[in-house]
């Protein structure tokens, strides 16, 4: 009965998970397209920087709790141990905030001499307030996912994430001076009201126990401890290149990366929607012990991402300058060759991706943790060799590098677990426009006999 519930929490997070990641990936370009406009290079690029350090908090914590709460909470609905859950997620999510703010203040302490940022200390300090609002935040959300209730999830987004782009959305409009500090103020200040939200969705649902559960605290404490240590070293993997181009180079360098990367994390969008399909589809096949169910899954679900990439890529290539000064303006067009020599990386990145997909849905969260920690290690040693040799430049050729090495040992084991041949990922892109090609024809045909 569990591992039945298990598996429908799991389908449901998943697609809260795209959801959640799309409307994160459309309001974070919204963002960056107007504070482009409304800022210097340093400027946007201490929010880059700020942004990037409050977003692995947040994921990290994240991670620790939620799949474990939504896991064992809903089939507990209606029993003592439903409370005794519900009391020691958030005894664990206090225990997390205070940590969090442990490690705020520490990166007040650093960072902003590390990278000759002054701002980041006050924006810092601000960001406590922030963390503390995300407690409730977060467990109100995980409660309602847990009884299915998606309706304060849902207004609290739109409050955080919508009043936030309006206030952007006036600085550009009526040309306002932007304040940094102020600009983080109003980020705490939406968390703040997103929980107060929450709150009257998730107020039927608040049922807890007198005492703190030490049985249930260690029972997802073990559950989240891989998906919280996947998360972590997916963040750093994710962000490491801007904090040591941050710490090497100059600040503007780091606006200029940024507009870049973003550019081409919207290449990264059919991974992400692709995901939310291979996981419960993959999990089924594992069931069944479907070894070559999972082998062809996994090679037509990359062939798919790369034949939706490959025209979004030949685009990208003919109109970089005229893509970079529409999205960031004409002051960012030295962008334009990073855009380009990053590139390749958009290729490689369904692999990895699908891959943590199917060690997770296959019960092998922890061979993941080791897949993404290694990558962690691996890109972090890259980029200290050859970003002080080379600067920005530097950054492509550690990830470069660090990309290739890690598609040649996640292959590896894919092929060992699974017998996956990563080549036949590329013949499926054939198929897929084939199939494509098929169903636009038959469908013109239709619609032409149909006028006649």
């Amino acid at each position: 009965m569990l591992n039945d519930y298990r598996k429908k929490i799991l389908d449901t997070l998943q697609m809260l998970s795209l959801l959640d990641g799309l409307s994160g990936t459309f309001f974070g370009f919204a963002w960056m397209y107007l504070l482009l406009r409304c800022t210097s290079k340093e400027e946007y690029a201490a929010w880059v920087l700020f942004f990037m350090v409050c977003a692995s908090i947040e994921v990290a914590r994240s991670g620790m709790i939620q799949n474990a709460l939504l896991t064992y909470l809903t089939p507990t609905a209606g029993t003592s141990e439903y409370g005794e859950i519900s009391r020691a997620s958030w005894y664990i999510n206090g225990l997390l905030t205070a940590l969090s703010v442990v490690v705020v203040l520490i990166c007040a302490a650093i960072l902003p001499n590390l990278w000759a940022t002054p701002v980041l200390r006050p924006m810092f300090w601000v960001y406590i307030i922030t963390t503390i609002a995300f407690m409730p935040l977060s467990q109100f959300n995980y409660i309602q996912q847990a009884n299915m209730d998606f309706k304060g999830i849902f207004w609290g987004n739109v409050v955080r994430r919508g009043l936030f782009f309006v206030y952007i959305l006036l600085l550009y409009i009526f040309h306002w001076k932007v304040n940094m500090v102020i600009l983080a103020a109003v980020q705490a200040f939406t968390t703040t009201l997103a929980a107060a939200l929450s709150y009257m969705w998730a107020k039927p649902y608040l049922k807890m126990a007198k005492q703190v559960s030490k049985r249930w605290v260690s029972e997802l404490l073990h559950f989240g401890k891989y998906v919280f240590g996947t998360n972590l070293c997916a963040m750093i993997f994710k962000n490491v290149d801007k904090m040591i181009l941050a710490t090497v180079s100059q600040l503007s360098a780091v606006s200029v990366y940024d507009v870049a990367m973003r550019i081409i994390q919207l290449l990264d969008v059919p991974s992400m929607a692709a995901a939310t399909v291979v996981y419960p589809q993959s999990a089924k096949l594992s069931a069944t012990k479907d070894v070559k169910g999972i082998k062809e899954m996994y090679e037509k679900s990359v062939g798919a991402i790369l034949a939706m990439i490959l025209p979004a890529l030949i685009i990208v290539i003919l109109f970089a300058k005229q893509i970079v000064i529409l999205i960031a303006s004409p002051k960012y067009v030295d962008s334009v060759p990073i855009l380009l020599w990053s590139l390749p990386f958009s290729i490689l990145y369904p692999f990895s991706r699908q891959c943590g997909t199917i060690l997770d849905s296959n019960g092998k969260p922890h061979i993941n943790f080791l897949f993404v920690l290694t990558s962690a290690i691996l890109i972090t040693t890259s980029l200290l060799i050859f970003v002080p040799l080379y600067d920005i430049y530097g950054v492509i050729i550690g990830t470069f590098i660090a990309q290739i090495i890690i598609f040649c040992y996640n292959q590896y084991f894919l092929h060992r677990f699974y017998k996956i041949n990563a080549l036949n990922s590329f013949y499926y892109i054939g198929y897929f426009y084939k199939l494509g090609y098929h169903y636009l024809s038959n469908y013109l045909s239709l619609r032409f006999k149909s006028a006649k």
